[in-house]
């Protein structure tokens, strides 16, 4: 899981693992970021990203655009 910024820099990610291995599941994780912006809030994407079952290859993403 990554938090983009208005550029689409990194600014922030972690891991996201589901509670079970295989088929629907939930999670829950935290994600710390640091702002590019001083002052104020900016526009960010936030990503999800799949992979294939040996970890090497996004096979889908999720992205959300949110106020940071």
């Amino acid at each position: 899981m990554k938090v983009l910024d208005h550029t689409y820099t990194d600014i922030g990610h972690a891991g996201a693992t589901g509670a079970t291995g295989n088929g629907n599941t939930t999670f829950s994780v935290s994600v710390p970021y640091t702002s590019t912006f001083k002052t104020g809030m900016q526009e960010g994407i936030v990503v999800l990203y799949q992979t294939n079952n040996a970890g090497s290859t996004f096979t889908a993403a999720i992205m959300v655009k949110e106020l940071l």
